[in-house]
């Protein structure tokens, strides 16, 4: 059953339904009267005393933004608030209209550009590989802690943000434990590999 077809409903029972709509969400006053002298007394107030549901689910709400003279929604196209079902058919904005313009704009000059990832200098390599490859096992606090005494020629730290891109960064325990975990899975792999060539060889 519809919305329509409940208030309708209560009204063939004799109950007096206020029709005013909340003009943001577009969503019926909530009052209802037993007798008419309280509903004329209510609706003489121009909506001033009407109470409307407050709150609307994301699924409406957008449907009803671009549903407005300008959006992107097609007329009549906005679900019905008990379907669960997103039908709303969307249309393109036509050439140089307002929401076509703003589009425009927030995809040339807000947008954030994606990062290069951070790739990793030889010498950083070659100390990851020593420290993980101890005998007694380091976790990533005890090799950053590690990496972070390291000197280098100058006296200065190994590495730095400064020498980022000839020794390396000094990474985070986050990156450290990272790197751990794909080192890992690529030697466990090689193992798997190596074990399954000597049983073919045999």
């Amino acid at each position: 059953m519809t919305l329509e077809d409940t208030r309708e409903a209560k009204k063939k029972s004799g109950l007096f339904l206020c029709d005013q709509r909340c003009p943001q969400t577009h969503r019926y006053c909530q009052a209802v009267f037993l007798d008419q002298r309280q509903y004329l007394k209510h609706i003489g107030d121009d909506g001033k005393k009407c109470k409307f549901p407050e709150g609307i689910n994301p699924r409406d709400w957008i449907l009803q933004m671009a549903s407005n003279p300008g959006g992107l929604v097609s007329t009549n196209s906005r679900v019905d608030r008990s379907s669960q079902v997103v039908s709303g058919s969307i249309v393109a904005a036509t050439s140089e209209s307002l929401p076509e313009r703003m589009a425009r704009c927030v995809g040339q000059f807000n947008r954030k550009e994606a990062a290069a990832p951070y790739k990793k200098p030889e010498k950083l390599q070659e100390v990851l590989e020593g420290l993980y490859n101890r005998e007694i096992k380091l976790n990533a606090k005890a090799m950053r802690a590690e990496m972070k005494k390291m000197r280098d020629n100058d006296s200065g730290l190994l590495f730095c943000h400064k020498k980022r891109f000839t020794n390396g960064k000094l990474l985070t325990e986050g990156q450290i434990t990272s790197w751990v975990s794909t080192r890992t899975q690529r030697k466990k792999k090689q193992t798997t590999e190596e074990g399954r060539i000597e049983l073919d060889g045999e």
